[in-house]
């Protein structure tokens, strides 16, 4: 009798031999099979949401600064996978989710057809490790960053949920080698069904503003030019001494070493540059801050809309050009087109918000502009540009200016702050504006292209320079 019960017992306690033509599926396989679809789902939409933020719209889950994605998905870690793959974070996470659906499914396939469970159980295992390191290493860099993205927090706790129900699953190996076969090609073909659109997805606002400047940065700077950082705006000192050859050959070494993309882009933009009606609109719009001297033979005037992720990146552009050309002369100053007709009489009337940061940021901006933190506000408004709210513009502003919401409030709504926005509004109507950036080199109308701005500052200012020829103009 006691053998029989100890016979009993050991039957109990081992495995569940699958049942040859069984139609039932695991619980652990329905549950796998579950978290992994709604992993894919969440990943979709954190795809969607990243396409938003690049172009101007505030991200659903941007919803302050410990938890804004849009800063996690912007950060160098992030840029530097999807440049290194082809494919953002989110769409990494869309191919974490087929393997780990297509592993469950092999999972409980196995189970219905009465086969061996060890490698699909080991299929499991693989992808629920794999997730959870992948996790770990994003949740530490999201806490270098200082913030944090609640929907992917969310899916950090998919995935673990789904590892440690993997790791329920009975297998004679904690890691069956042969179980990785399954969902390694179920990643690789996802791979590559995603580098399409993965490759359309801008790895910033406007990846080939990105790509350009780095070309600029790599292949173009003058051999031994010495980096520095851009000049305050209000700086009117003397330019630097030259570089020997910095008028005509760096600017034909640098045409010259353009791939051919950016040559047909430079010359384009050249065209329109030569073809554009010169506007005289000297001293009748008011000043602005400048960065550079005052008598430098370029001076470039854009004019943004503090939503607009193509301004933000004019604007670091801008600043790396100066790093990489310390010894160039060359202006700039920014001026306001607000995208909003509560503010902008160019656009209907009915088409805006008078509360809204596309208004409220300018005029904050203009009060600021003979403030020494002037240029640090600018840079912090562009750079959160998807996430900006009325209270963080204020904060902000409190803070660099050192004035109360009460005293910005007065000068956001003076009749001098609303002139001075009118100004800016009319002079970028000499130019017939049709979005933003609108930038304008000395009176011309310009594409807002890095290679062509790059070319045109060498060349001071002159389309016609000896250095285009590299061009065949």
């Amino acid at each position: 009798m006691a053998k029989r019960r100890t016979s009993r017992t050991s039957e109990s306690s081992a495995p569940e031999s699958p049942t040859p033509g069984s139609s039932r599926v695991p619980k652990a396989a329905t549950g796998l099979i579950a978290l992994a679809f709604l992993t894919g789902l969440l990943a979709m939409y954190q795809w969607l949401e990243l396409l938003r933020s690049l172009d101007g719209v505030e991200a659903f889950c941007a919803i302050g600064d410990g938890f804004d994605c849009t800063k996690v998905w912007g950060s160098t870690f992030a840029k530097s996978i999807h440049q290194w793959s082809s494919v953002p974070l989110a769409g990494w996470g869309l191919i974490w989710s087929v393997a780990a659906l297509v592993s469950a499914l092999a999972l409980a396939l196995a189970r219905m057809d009465g086969r061996s469970e060890a490698s699909a159980a080991g299929a499991v295992r693989w992808v629920g490790a794999g997730g959870a390191v992948a996790c770990v290493v994003f949740f530490f860099v999201s806490l270098s960053l200082g913030t944090l993205c609640l929907t992917c927090v969310t899916t950090y706790v998919l995935v673990g949920v789904y590892a440690a129900l993997a790791f329920r699953v009975p297998t004679a190996s904690t890691l069956p080698v042969a179980g990785v076969r399954i969902p390694a090609f179920a990643a690789l073909v996802a791979y590559l069904l995603l580098l399409f659109p993965g490759r359309q997805t801008p790895v910033t606002a406007d990846a080939s503003l990105e790509d350009a400047i780095e070309q600029v940065r790599r292949e173009a700077a003058a051999p031994g030019a010495e980096r520095s950082p851009p000049p305050k705006r209000r700086e009117t000192a003397p330019p630097a001494p030259e570089k020997p050859d910095a008028p005509a050959s760096a600017l034909g070494r640098f045409l010259r070493e353009l791939p051919g993309p950016a040559r047909r882009a430079v010359v384009d933009a050249l065209e329109a540059y030569r073809s554009a009606e010169p506007v005289m609109a000297a001293g009748r719009f008011g000043e602005r801050p400048r960065s550079g001297p005052r008598d430098a033979p370029v001076e470039i005037v854009d004019f943004v809309d503090v939503q607009c992720p193509h301004c933000a990146n004019l604007l670091e552009t801008m600043d790396q050009i100066r790093r990489e050309l310390p010894g160039v002369p060359f202006t700039t100053e920014t001026r306001y087109f607000p995208l909003d007709g509560a503010c902008n009489d160019v656009l209907p009337r009915g088409s805006g918000d008078p509360l809204s940061v596309r208004c409220l940021a300018p005029k904050l901006l203009i009060c600021a502009q003979d403030h020494p933190e002037y240029e640090t506000l600018e840079h912090r408004v562009f750079e959160r540009h998807a996430s900006l709210t009325p209270d963080r513009l204020y904060e902000w502003a409190g803070d660099l200016l050192g004035e109360t919401q009460s005293a910005l409030e007065t000068c956001v709504k003076s009749a001098e702050t609303e002139a001075a926005l009118a100004k800016d509004v009319a002079f970028a109507e000499l130019f017939n504006p049709r979005g933003t950036p609108l930038v304008v080199i000395n009176g011309r109308e310009a594409p807002p292209l890095p290679p062509f701005l790059y070319a045109i500052i060498l060349a001071r200012g002159d389309p016609k320079a000896p250095g285009f020829a590299e061009l065949g103009f």
